[in-house]
């Protein structure tokens, strides 16, 4: 029976090459569009996902009141979680993470500025999932100066040689750092990555154990069957206790005092798999961490690809009714032969599924042609490989055959009505019901099209304006060098030298450059010495 049911379909849909072009280019497009988004979407979700304990890593962060200003960011104190991890049976092990930038390094006269770089505990490998191709986890990162980097910058550095124990000069000819491992690139759905991991034994931190100087990011790891809520809940217990010398010191007031003028300051636990879609959370503009993303454009994209395939749809069924009259007779002599409905709907309903497969493979051709120009226009670098997307492949597939069955679902039970006596006489008109009907989808699919398009042209309005407002400076002969920390307190001299330089119109300096965060905030008493200062971020 159902191979009678394709073999029909299939020459139903051969015999009516108009139809099925127009009917196939509809729903093509209109998939193609949504499994797009749909690949953005995961993309989106799926960060983090690949560590092993992503359920049980969570990072610190700060959320604090200091008169009439609120912070909320992922910067800690050098102190904070080998004291929670000390303290709180219920934490595993921990790792923290100090971002450099603007690195130069060099090897056998080959010098590289390089961003990507990390200081990291020996524990990194105990909490995230990092492949080590050369070296040993339990000692890469133990020793100072010891330093594991990806198998790209192996072969830029050291070309075909086994890079273990070889030396890197980092900043400084005398200032050398040894190859402990190579270790795989993370992956693109990391929200951190770095080219080059450092021991964080080599940073001399002995002398910076307050509890306010937040610099650096730290992460812990939960034993399993661990409650986050009542780690954070002993996590507060701890940190408050620890602060009352230091309130004392810096502000003079006691931690009751402080808390009752309103001021508010503690450590809170972000779930791994929140931070990429969680933007609230500060971490300023650190190379070594990917941009975050708010998951309520997550959900827009989602009805936008709901509403787009809900227009191709309608458009499907529209055109499979309007088609009716063509096949009244073939209803007709099939129903007088003693056809039942039922039958007929399936019948019906197996050759919309057809035609939805067949959307499927060209949506897919369409897919693989588009891909290139929407990840340069949207910035991107989404792929269409179902060892990256496991799931994707039956996604779509469902999903085809969803669309199929509820597009031809209308227009099957439309058309197995048909009386055998009037399909035959080729008179069937239909009735007024399922006129108003179709109408009504013909106004929501216009509906929701002009939605979808008022929608895009506000946001390229917006995108057209953040990039072309002026901004008060001439961007275009405008500098920066980013890299003058080796000047130390010679700025001024430094600048002064570079405005003899013919074409140089004048030069400064400052702490910051434009567009760049400073999240660096001092606090102290009024009316005390500004030595006596609380730094929060």
């Amino acid at each position: 029976m159902w191979r009678n049911f394709f073999t029909v379909a299939l020459r139903n849909i051969s015999k009516n090459k108009v139809f099925t072009l127009i009917n196939v280019s509809g729903l093509a497009i209109g998939m193609a569009s949504s499994i797009l988004i749909l690949l953005f979407i995961i993309k989106e979700v799926s960060f983090d996902r690949f560590h092993q304990n992503r359920q049980r890593i969570h990072r610190l962060y700060i959320n604090g009141v200091m008169g009439e200003q609120t912070f909320r960011g992922a910067w800690t104190s050098m102190v904070m979680a080998p004291t929670f991890a000390e303290e709180i049976p219920e934490i595993e092990s921990y790792v923290r993470f100090d971002v450099y930038n603007q690195n130069l390094i060099w090897h056998d006269g080959a010098r590289y500025m390089e961003d990507h770089f990390l200081f990291a505990d020996s524990t990194l490998f105990d909490v995230f999932s990092i492949n080590l191709v050369k070296g040993d986890p339990a000692t890469a990162l133990s020793k100072r100066n010891s330093i594991i980097i990806t198998e790209e910058k192996a072969r830029l550095y050291f070309g075909d040689k086994d890079p273990l124990g070889l030396p890197l000069s980092v900043n400084r000819d005398s200032n050398y750092y040894y190859v402990s491992g190579v270790f795989e690139a993370l992956p693109e759905n990391s929200h951190f990555f770095a080219d080059f991991i450092a021991s964080m034994e080599t940073i001399d931190w002995e002398n910076n154990l307050t509890w306010f100087q937040n610099s650096i990011f730290s992460y812990i790891l939960l034993k399993p069957g661990a409650n986050p809520e009542e780690v954070q809940e002993k996590m507060a217990k701890v940190f408050n206790y620890h602060i009352k010398g230091e309130l004392q010191s810096i502000l003079g007031v006691g931690p009751e005092e402080w808390a009752d003028g309103g001021n508010q300051y503690g450590i809170f636990l972000q779930p791994l798999l929140d931070i990429h879609l969680q933007p609230d959370i500060e971490v300023g503009m650190d190379s070594c961490f990917r941009p975050v993303h708010d998951k309520l454009y997550i959900h827009i994209f989602g009805w936008v690809a709901f509403f787009i395939l809900l227009i191709a749809s309608i458009n499907f069924m529209n055109l499979s009714t309007a088609r009716s009259a063509t096949r009244a007779r073939e209803i007709g002599i099939r129903k007088a032969a003693g056809s039942h409905c039922s039958l007929l709907v399936r019948q019906f309903l197996t050759e919309s599924v057809v035609l939805s497969l067949i959307a499927l493979a060209f949506a897919l051709i369409l897919v693989e042609l588009l891909l290139p120009w929407f990840n340069h226009t949207m910035d991107l670098n989404l792929r269409m490989e179902q060892v990256q997307y496991k799931y994707l492949l039956p996604v779509v597939l469902l999903l085809a055959l969803v669309v199929g069955l509820l597009s031809g679902l209308y227009p099957a039970i439309f058309l197995s009505r048909f009386s055998p006596v009037d399909g035959i006489k080729g008179g069937f008109k239909g009735n007024r019901r399922a006129g108003l009907f179709r109408k009504g989808l013909v106004i929501a699919q216009f509906t929701i099209s002009v939605a979808i398009i008022v929608g895009t042209l506000i946001v390229s309005n917006q995108l057209r304006f953040l990039l072309n407002k002026e901004l008060g400076y001439d961007k275009e002969q405008l500098v920066v060098l980013k890299r003058t920390y080796p000047l130390k307190t010679k700025h001024q001299t430094f600048c002064r030298e570079i405005e003899k330089i013919p074409g140089v119109v004048s030069a400064s300096n400052s702490t910051t450059y434009l567009g760049y965060n400073n999240t660096t905030e001092t606090y102290q008493i009024k009316g005390r010495e500004a030595a006596c200062s609380w730094v929060s971020g």
